[in-house]
């Protein structure tokens, strides 16, 4: 028998883990994490069968322990190295999952398939492609950002000079959608990871007014007077979002505070029609709320006159108990799939004030995989693995039952400033004098920074580094597949000099 033979033999008597470690080795993060797996175990094996530690075992456990990193690093803690691969990999990763939101039993199983099919793909090409690997080292952009970004701006400039039916206009703005997705997405990422990459930095203050703790206090010194709510009642806000999101007061939690509108390829946070958004009643039920019997406008005196009306329409309150008890504001919390596409579905939760004008804050955990809250389980979720937890939080947002659009001086100004520091963002964030890329809903400086993702090169210097650790990923890939066969032949020689 040969040594080929032999090799197929080992391979066929390996343990599942070993298998699955094997045929995955070429592909990142997910070859590492199944590898590492399967190293772990057949360490904690072996010392339990000689009661001695397996060096041999333990050294070949190490050389795959810090995949595509370059030599440098390696003189560091393990941590970083580590958090960088999760990083790279989860940017790699599709922010738009096809039919996730299709409503069906096999529609968010069958959209995350469908996402890490595309994710493999695009981490194979992140590890082995030299310019793939020198773009990320000098600009922070993964290959899945590029490869979208030169689809989009392909499309949008080829639909110029074409006449569109609804239907391509509408396959043309779900991509403005998804490559600003996928780009604001990543955004949070890097703010999550420590990591605000610099070329990503020309859209600060676009969508994403800015990047602080979460708390209220951080909240409320970027929004100053815009809320409209007192400091109890903001506390109580925050209050509501903590739990919401199930929020642990041991971690470390950042929030971006969104805009609820830039563009239609940002997305419309400002729409709150659909009975979601309430909890399973509509705007005109709480216009019905504050409407006495002969249709006239009515606006309650107390707390307890709000909420028995509001409860008459069927509008079921957040925070009732404390509402009668502590005389909190009213707070009705709701859901929604919003056409953000970094943000997908939402919780909404909007303060209700006694004279008919409401106040509502869109907020969502930048999960990977999130199940909503019911009455019997808490919300429960996949967050990126090594990294601070993120809730967006946007702009507050105005609303009157009354259609009165009553405003205090004070929110009016902080809001006339929110909006002309937001024109003034934009404005500075321009790099071209082009106009917008035809029929993507970007906005300028968002067309502007699509444009440059798909014609960015990296330099000489970066691009060599990148054929250098490209080869060095080939090089780790052969040793990730080589420890699981070394093991199981030893393993299988052991077998024939016992037997």
């Amino acid at each position: 028998m040969g040594m080929f033979d032999d090799i197929l033999t080992s391979i066929s008597n390996m343990p599942t883990r070993d298998k699955v470690a094997l045929s995955t080795s070429f592909i990142p993060v997910v070859g590492d994490i199944t590898g590492g797996y399967a190293d772990a175990v057949n360490i904690a094996e072996e010392y339990n069968k000689t009661g001695e530690i397996p060096w041999t075992d333990v050294g070949l456990a190490l050389t795959g322990l810090l995949p595509f990193v370059p030599p440098a690093i390696l003189s560091r803690s393990i941590k970083e190295p580590v958090k960088g691969m999760f990083e790279k990999g989860l940017k790699n990763m599709p922010n738009y999952l096809p039919g996730y939101y299709g409503g069906k039993f096999y529609s968010q199983p069958a959209g995350v398939a469908a996402g890490a099919v595309e994710g493999f793909g695009n981490l194979l090409k992140q590890a082995y492609s030299p310019k793939a690997q020198a773009r990320y080292s000098e600009f922070g952009t993964s290959a899945k950002d590029i490869s979208l970004a030169q689809q989009a701006v392909k499309k949008f400039e080829k639909s110029a000079d074409q006449v569109l039916t609804d239907e391509a206009k509408k396959k043309l703005s779900d991509m403005g959608k998804k490559v600003m997705g996928q780009i604001n997405y990543n955004r949070l990422l890097s703010d999550q990871y420590g990591n605000r990459e610099t070329i990503y930095r020309a859209l600060d203050g676009i969508d994403q007014i800015d990047f602080v703790d979460f708390s209220a206090k951080d909240y409320n010194k970027l929004m100053k007077a815009a809320t409209g709510l007192e400091k109890k009642s903001m506390d109580t806000v925050f209050r509501a979002i903590s739990q919401i999101q199930n929020v642990k007061p041991e971690e470390v939690y950042r929030m971006a505070i969104r805009r609820p509108y830039t563009g239609q390829a940002g997305g419309n946070l400002r729409n709150l029609t659909g009975s979601e958004v309430f909890g399973g009643k509509s705007l005109g039920d709480l216009r019905n709320a504050f409407k006495s019997p002969d249709g006239k406008n009515k606006i309650f005196k107390t707390n307890k006159e709000l909420v028995e009306s509001l409860e008459n329409q069927g509008i079921k309150i957040y925070n009732k108990e404390k509402v009668l008890k502590n005389n909190d504001i009213v707070l009705i919390q709701g859901s929604k799939k919003t056409d953000a596409y970094e943000l997908g579905g939402v919780n909404y939760l909007t303060a209700v004030k006694k004279d008919g004008t409401m106040v509502t804050f869109v907020n969502d955990s930048n999960d990977l995989l999130g199940i909503p809250a019911t009455r019997i389980t808490k919300k429960m979720e996949l967050n990126a693995p090594m990294a601070n937890k993120m809730i967006s939080v946007s702009q507050p947002i105005h609303y009157d039952l009354l259609n009165r659009s009553r405003r205090s001086d004070a929110v009016s100004a902080a809001l006339d400033n929110l909006n002309a520091e937001s024109q003034i963002i934009r404005s500075k964030a321009r790099t071209t004098n082009l106009p917008s890329l035809p029929n993507s809903g970007l906005n300028l400086p968002q067309s502007d920074f699509v444009r440059r993702l798909a014609s960015l090169e990296p330099s000489t210097a970066h691009l060599i580094k990148g054929y250098a650790r490209a080869l060095g990923n080939v090089g780790l890939t052969g040793v990730r597949s080589t420890k699981t066969i070394e093991r199981s032949m030893r393993d299988d020689t052991y077998q024939e000099i016992y037997e």
